[in-house]
C-alpha cells in the first residue's frame, strides 16, 4: 500500500461523493425547468410571443441537457467546455424566471403557475448555491492533497518500489546534470501556489517565533528587575537588623 493511502484515498472519496451530489441535484432541477418549459408552453398556445419564447427555452433547455448527459463521464472534454455549458444553463433558467415573472405579475395567473414559479426560483438558487459550494470543498481538498504529497514525498520515496541498478545510477547524474543546466522541476498551478502559501506562512511563522522571543526577553528583564529589588530589599534589612544589634 501507499504511504498514506489510506489518507489519500478518502479524500478521493470525498471529492467523488461531491461530485455525485452536484450531478444528481443537475438532472433533478434540470428536470423541473423542462417540466416548468413545457407547462408554460401548453399553457400559452394562445399567445405567440409567450409561446415562440418559452417553445425556444424548451429547445435549448433540451439540448444542453441532453449535451450534459451524453459529456458528463468523458474526460476528453475540457473544464471550459463543461464551465461553459453551465453558464448557459444557469442564464436560460433565469431568461425563463424572468419572463415568466414579468408574465405572472402584468396578467392573471392561476396558483399552480405560481407555485411552479416559486419552486422553480428556490431549485435554481439552490443548485448555484451548492455547485459554488462544493466546487470550493473541492477546491480545497485538491490543494489539502498535494499539499500532503509535497511534505511527505522525501519519506514516500523510502516506500516505493525498489529501482534498477540502472535508475539507482542515474537518479544522482540527473540531478547533478540538472543542477548545472539549471534546469528546475516543472510544478502545477496548485503546486505553485501551495509553495506560495507555504512560503507566506513561513514568514508570518518567524515573525511571530521572533515576537515571542522579544516577549519572552521583556518578561525575563522584568523578573529580573523585580528580583534586584527584592535582594536590595532583603540586603537592607538584614543590614539594619545588624546595626540594631550592634547599638545594642
Amino acid at each position: 500500500m501507499a504511504f498514506l493511502g489510506r489518507t489519500l484515498a478518502v479524500t478521493n472519496k470525498i471529492v467523488e461523493d461531491i461530485k455525485k451530489l452536484v450531478h444528481t441535484i443537475t438532472i433533478l432541477v434540470s428536470l423541473i425547468f423542462l417540466g416548468y418549459y413545457g407547462y408554460s408552453v401548453a399553457t400559452n398556445l394562445n399567445k405567440i410571443f409567450y409561446l415562440v419564447i418559452y417553445s425556444a427555452f424548451l429547445c435549448i433547455s433540451l439540448i444542453t441537457f441532453i449535451t450534459y448527459l451524453v459529456t458528463h463521464k468523458k474526460k476528453n472534454k475540457t473544464k471550459k467546455f463543461k464551465r461553459s455549458l453551465r453558464i448557459i444553463k444557469y442564464l436560460l433558467n433565469a431568461a425563463m424566471l424572468v419572463v415568466n415573472g414579468y408574465q405572472i405579475f402584468t396578467s392573471t395567473y392561476t396558483t399552480l403557475s405560481l407555485m411552479i414559479f416559486i419552486v422553480s426560483g428556490v431549485a435554481l438558487i439552490l443548485q448555484v448555491l451548492i455547485e459554488i459550494i462544493s466546487s470550493c470543498i473541492e477546491n480545497y481538498i485538491s490543494l489539502l492533497k498535494t499539499a500532503v504529497e509535497l511534505d511527505i514525498e522525501p519519506i514516500s520515496k523510502f516506500f516505493q518500489p525498489k529501482k534498477s541498478i540502472y535508475e539507482m545510477i542515474d537518479s544522482p547524474l540527473e540531478k547533478l546534470a540538472n543542477k548545472i543546466q539549471n534546469i528546475q522541476p516543472e510544478k502545477s498551478e496548485d503546486e505553485q501556489y501551495i509553495d506560495s502559501l507555504a512560503e507566506q506562512y513561513e514568514i508570518v511563522r518567524k515573525e511571530k517565533k521572533l515576537a515571542k522571543k522579544e516577549e519572552h526577553k521583556l518578561k525575563r528583564e522584568e523578573n529580573a528587575k523585580e528580583q534586584k529589588a527584592e535582594i536590595k530589599g532583603h540586603l537592607g534589612v538584614i543590614v539594619s537588623s545588624l546595626f540594631k544589634k550592634k547599638d545594642k
